[in-house]
Parts: C-alpha cells; sequence; structure tokens
C-alpha cells in the first residue's frame, strides 16, 4: 500500500511542478499563495501573543475557539465556492486502474497536508502552544490538538468535495440542488446548533461559545483551553465530538470515493426540443443571445449554480451572528457583501464558455457586445436578491431608516464588480471542469489562479468602491434619513458609471484579445 501512496503521491506534485514549469501565472500565483499564508501564520503568532496577556482562560478560549471554527468552515466551504478541491488525483481517471478506495484515500489527505494551505493551517493551530505558554499542561496539548485540526480541515473538505460531487454527476438538475443545499447546510448548521443547545446564546457569551466548542467545527480547537480552565467535563465532550467528527468525515470521503471509482462517466442529459425558453424573451442580436444563453448557464450549468450558495449562505449567517451578539452593523452589510461576491463568479466568464465563445470569435461578434449581454445575465439574477436582502435585513433588527444607504452600498458593490469583471474575464482564463463535468472536480492548477484572481478583482471593487463605502458607512453611522438617501442615489450613479466604463473598457480589450484568448482557452482544454 505504501508504494502505492508514493506513487500517486509523486503523480501529484509532478502534474503540479509541470504546471509550474509551463506558466509563468501558475508560479507567481503559488508564490503569493505562500506569501499569504505565511501573513496569517504571523496574524495567528501575533494573536496568540496577545492572548497571552489575558488572565483569565475563557479570555483566551473565546477568540481562539470562534476564529478556528471560521477556519476549519472555510475549508469546507471554500472549495465548493471556487470549484473543487484541485486535486489530480480525480477518481475517475484512476478507476481504469485496480486501486482501492483506501490508497487514493490516503495519498489525497497527504496531498493535502503537505501543501501550502495544510502547512499553514498546522502552523497556525500550534500557536496555541504559545498562547497557553503559562500553562503546561495546555501547552502540551496543544500539540497533538493542532495535528487534529488538520486532519479535520483536510478530511472535511475533501468529503464535502466528494460528496458534492457525486450528488451532481448521479442526479444532474437534483443533484444541483442537493449539492447547494449541503453547502449551505454546512455553513448553518453549527450556528443552529449552538443556539439549540444554549438558548438564548446571546444572554451569555460563555454559553455561547462553549456550544460552539460541541459543535464540529470548534470542537477541536477548544481542547487546550479547557484543559488549561480545568474543565474536564468540556474537554471530554469536545474530544469525543472532535474525535467523532473525524470519523463520521472520513466514513463519508471513504464511501463517495468509492462511489466515484464505479461511475467513470458524468450523468447522461436529455435533450428537450420545440421551445426556445429565455431566447424567445430577450431582443433578437448579439447582446440578446448572449444575455440568454448567460442566463440558461446561471440556472443550468452545476458549475456556476453551485457558487450561487453565497446569496442565501451569506445573509443568513451575518443576521444570525447579529441576533446572537446585537450587532446590528452585521445586518447592514449582509447584503453589500453579498452583492459584491457575487460578481467574482463571472470574474473569468469566457473559461465557462465551451464552443459558444468560439462562435462569437467566428461571427466578429463586438467585445462590447459581449460584455453587456454576460453583465446583463449577471444582474438580471443578482438584482432581485440583492435588492430583498438590502430591504429585509436592516428591518430584521429594526432599522428602517437605514434602508436606503444599505439599498446604495449593495447596488453600487454589484455595479462595480459587475464591471471589473467585464475587464478582468476579458483579460483571464481559468482552468475550469469541463461542461458536463462534475464541477467539484477541478483541474490542476485552478484553485490556486481563481483564489488569487479574486483577491485582484476584490482589491479592485473595493478601491473603485472606496468613495461610496465611506458615505455608506457615515449614513449607517449616523442613522441619517438624508445621507442614507444620498448614498442610494451616489450608489447608482457611481455604479452604473463603474458599471459602463467596465463594459467599454473590457469591450475594446476582448475586441483586441480574442483570438489570443481563444487559444489559450483551446490549450487549457487540451491538457
Amino acid at each position: 500500500m505504501a508504494a502505492t501512496v508514493l506513487t500517486l503521491l509523486r503523480l501529484r506534485f509532478q502534474v503540479l511542478a509541470n504546471t509550474l514549469r509551463r506558466s509563468p501565472v501558475m508560479r507567481l500565483a503559488v508564490i503569493f499563495g505562500a506569501l499569504q499564508a505565511l501573513v496569517l501564520v504571523a496574524v495567528a503568532y501575533t494573536t496568540a501573543r496577545i492572548l497571552l496577556i489575558k488572565e483569565l482562560p475563557f479570555e483566551r478560549q473565546a477568540p481562539w475557539v470562534v476564529t478556528g471554527a471560521l477556519v476549519t468552515l472555510g475549508w469546507i466551504i471554500a472549495p465548493l465556492i471556487v470549484g473543487g478541491a484541485g486535486s489530480a488525483l480525480d477518481p475517475r481517471k484512476l478507476a481504469r486502474f485496480p486501486l482501492r478506495p483506501g490508497r487514493i484515500l490516503a495519498a489525497e489527505f497527504l496531498v493535502g497536508v503537505a501543501w501550502v494551505p495544510g502547512a499553514a493551517t498546522l502552523l497556525a493551530a500550534l500557536a496555541a502552544v504559545y498562547a497557553w505558554s503559562d500553562y503546561p499542561l495546555a501547552a502540551l496539548v496543544a500539540v497533538p490538538s493542532a495535528a487534529l485540526v488538520l486532519v479535520t480541515c483536510v478530511v472535511g473538505s475533501r468529503a464535502a468535495t466528494a460528496l458534492a460531487g457525486n450528488l451532481v454527476d448521479r442526479h444532474g438538475a437534483a443533484g444541483r440542488v442537493l449539492a447547494t443545499f449541503i453547502a449551505a447546510a454546512v455553513m448553518l448548521a453549527p450556528i443552529g446548533l449552538a443556539l439549540a443547545v444554549f438558548w438564548p446564546p446571546w444572554a451569555n457569551f460563555e454559553a455561547l461559545v462553549d456550544a460552539i466548542a460541541l459543535t464540529p467545527l470548534g470542537a477541536v480547537w477548544a481542547i487546550p483551553g479547557y484543559v488549561a480552565d480545568g474543565r474536564t467535563d468540556r474537554l471530554l465532550l469536545s474530544l469525543l465530538v472532535a474525535l467523532g467528527t473525524i470519523l463520521v468525515l472520513g466514513l463519508l470521503w471513504w464511501l463517495a470515493l468509492r462511489e466515484s471509482l464505479r461511475s467513470r462517466g458524468a450523468a447522461g442529459h436529455r435533450l428537450r426540443s420545440g421551445s426556445l425558453g429565455v431566447f424567445r424573451l430577450v431582443p433578437t442580436g448579439p447582446v440578446g443571445a448572449i444575455a440568454a444563453r448567460s442566463l440558461v448557464l446561471w440556472v443550468r450549468d452545476p458549475r456556476l449554480v453551485v457558487q450561487l450558495v453565497i446569496i442565501p449562505a451569506v445573509p443568513i449567517l451575518f443576521l444570525l451572528l447579529a441576533f446572537a451578539q446585537r450587532l446590528d452593523w452585521l445586518a447592514f452589510v449582509a447584503a453589500p457583501i453579498a452583492a459584491g461576491l457575487l460578481p467574482l463568479a463571472q470574474f473569468a466568464g469566457i473559461s465557462y464558455d465551451g464552443t459558444a465563445f468560439s462562435s462569437e470569435v467566428a461571427a466578429a461578434v463586438r467585445g462590447r457586445a459581449d460584455r453587456l449581454g454576460r453583465a446583463l445575465a449577471l444582474l438580471v439574477v443578482a438584482v432581485p436578491i440583492v435588492g430583498l436582502v438590502a430591504v429585509l435585513a436592516p428591518l430584521a433588527v429594526g432599522s428602517p431608516t437605514r434602508v436606503p444607504a444599505v439599498l446604495g452600498l449593495a447596488f453600487a458593490a454589484l455595479l462595480t464588480g459587475t464591471g471589473i469583471a467585464s475587464v478582468s474575464s476579458a483579460l483571464v482564463v481559468v482552468p475550469v471542469p469541463a461542461t458536463g463535468r462534475n464541477p467539484f472536480s477541478a483541474p490542476p492548477g485552478s484553485n490556486t489562479t481563481q483564489v488569487v484572481g479574486s483577491y485582484v478583482v476584490t482589491g479592485a471593487t473595493g478601491t473603485v468602491l472606496a468613495p461610496i463605502i465611506v458615505l455608506g458607512a457615515f449614513a449607517l453611522a449616523t442613522g441619517d434619513p438624508v445621507l442614507g438617501w444620498g448614498t442610494l442615489v451616489a450608489g447608482l450613479l457611481w455604479g452604473g458609471a463603474a458599471l459602463t466604463g467596465g463594459i467599454v473598457a473590457g469591450g475594446r480589450i476582448l475586441d483586441q484579445n480574442a483570438p489570443e484568448l481563444l487559444a489559450r482557452l483551446r490549450r487549457l482544454r487540451m491538457r
């Protein structure tokens, strides 16, 4: 077994090395990712140094458990949003070989542990040794606890990806819905459990932390703190939850991996004829055709559908936290953050097009028409949902006077992000799963490129949006209706200008780069 696992590991890292040699962008992305990981590790140890000053164990335990739960949550959710775990050890590619699921599982686990995110997570978790250095037994326990943190994160990430991918492969459209539901449930279930165990948790913050420490996300992070505090009963409960979580997730991952080895192809598709669908509702011409095609992709393409989970998940998560901690500002920023995240799904939108983009190039479609059509499709999906959340979230915390300011920030973020994505997607293509394939089986090198691209687009959006953010912050802080309505008007005008500028600039870039972009897209598909 050891020889097989080592062979698979060499295969994985050889694919990565070949990708880095071939692509300067990938080399830059890996360097950027490593630097970011070092920064996060430095933040963890700085936090540990600050916590060391606190006298009471609970004062150290609370931020450590909450932050750790968010880290674990990020490991599970991030692959579902960016499109897969990025492993070259795709079970469907290995199905022709006489390999047992356990050997592939071991190889994938070691890849997850040995790569940058795994190493950074382990080093950050080991900062607990520093945070509890004045409690020798707790510091000693923090070492195996950090190892359990890494195991939980890696196994949870792979299990979520494998299960969601199997649902999409086996059940088609129903699988897309189930996969989206799973991602939302994974995000919200720990908070729901915390509410159920200690109701109402906001009456006692320590009770809320204890509740999070009994969830799969926070249990393993709470172990050193309970040792320092001498709470043996809580220590045993958290340890049982942590070990049980690893066992259950490992079993689910193994079952999903075994099922993947049995099913070598994508789910079948049945075609219906006799209806133009959304194409009959749009104007004729390039803009209407591209908008209709993009709308169809948003509704039917699992690679995009799985990214829509942020629409319901982010506002609900922020509202729950707003109620739990009595932090109304979380309800105010829920809609703007969700609105800013949505355009990230299209920062490299041409990558998802298949043969459609080659048809555009052959037909000499103007770049401006392509940019406008894609932007309209995204806005048709996003505007009603973002608008609804922007109205309901402030009302839920009893602040109707802040609705205009939240609307202004949300629509400014949505329009500006769409404008930035209109430019970035004319410059960048990334490896994505082929049309009709499992959206969670990302090609090698895709995740790093997508994450770095998302950071760049987010940074550009925040920079362009800065004046509206400042105005909106004043409006939300003061509750002044005049400032609120001013934010709404300014947000619509500013966002509209950013969107127009992005469409014009992106169209010009696409007119110049379309043949080269198509060639790069074909090279990616030949890998």
